[in-house]
């Protein structure tokens, strides 16, 4: 007979999605209770509904954000923090979920279960949100002066409709255009992972530190150049090379495998296992009880 899971009373607020993430593993371990009055809040940067609350919190963002650890117990983050217990690194490039695989572990297989395509076109861009850097524009612009970048996003879409499979149609591509929106150390969202795992090479810019996880080698990153001409032209180099082209598919896609769900599902039993009364981190003091107390009157 197995053992009773334990009960925990929960709520998710001010989310951007890591409760979809979340949730299964938790229910792998515990009986879940929805609560207004919850043990464990589970919240993001999308509000100020958190500060109501005064129980175990956990910090969780894909946003490039840093996690105030005055305000929670625990964290998930970009950056390359180590903070006892308290923290865990959890870049979208490792934690996202597509089709109930994490792309961590798709990106290793870089599209070979996906069919073949005999003859690829030039490059991809899938990009829904304008805002972000400037420098995207620019070389998705620079790049059309050479070959046809297929846009499948709301954002500069020029093929007439916006793609429902991304990864699908990436995989019809050759090379992916996966620049972040923010340039930020540690943050490595899920476009790079999401071209390796569909077999295309991306065009990558944005976390300098993006080398501390992936091959610098398996794939092109702007910032190695001193200016985006100069990118280009390897580009338009690598494009017309194909014993080029296929070497830096042949190399393996990690330096270090970043922290992935595996990691997550740790941390989070870690916190839960404790007794309650032991599990609080954040400092309890007249400033932060102040605020939490008070937010209805900000």
């Amino acid at each position: 007979m197995s053992a009773l899971k334990k009960k925990i009373k929960i709520k998710f607020v001010d989310q951007d999605g890591f409760d979809d993430v979340a949730l299964p593993l938790l229910r792998k371990h515990y009986e879940i209770e929805f609560s207004d009055n919850p043990d464990y809040l589970f919240y993001s940067n999308f509000g100020k509904e958190h500060l109501k609350y005064d129980c175990i919190k956990i910090f969780s963002t894909g946003e490039c954000v840093i996690p105030n650890f005055n305000e929670c117990d625990y964290a998930t983050g970009f950056d390359y923090i180590d903070f006892s217990d308290r923290y865990l690194r959890l870049p979208l490039c490792s934690s996202m979920v597509r089709n109930g695989k994490s792309i961590l572990e798709t990106a290793y297989n870089r599209g070979e279960d996906l069919p073949e395509v005999k003859e690829k076109k030039f490059c991809s861009f899938v990009v829904s949100n304008a805002k972000g850097m400037y420098a995207r524009t620019a070389m998705f612009n620079l790049l059309n002066t050479y070959k046809k970048v297929d846009s499948g996003g709301k954002y500069l879409n020029n093929i007439g409709y916006c793609v429902d499979d991304k990864r699908l149609f990436e995989h019809e591509h050759k090379f992916c255009l996966t620049f972040e929106n923010t340039r930020y150390p540690g943050y490595t969202t899920e476009k790079i992972s999401d071209a390796f795992s569909s077999g295309a090479i991306p065009i990558y810019f944005g976390d300098p530190l993006v080398d501390r996880i992936f091959n610098p080698k398996a794939f092109i990153n702007v910032s190695d150049f001193s200016d985006f001409n100069d990118a280009f032209e390897y580009i338009r180099k690598v494009d017309n090379d194909d014993e080029l082209y296929q070497s830096i598919l042949n190399e393996p896609i990690y330096i270090n495998r970043p922290n992935g769900l595996e990691e997550l599902e740790d941390f989070l039993c870690h916190i839960i296992d404790q007794d309650l009364s032991k599990a609080p981190r954040r400092p309890k003091t007249f400033y932060a009880y102040d605020v939490e107390r008070n937010i209805g009157k900000l």
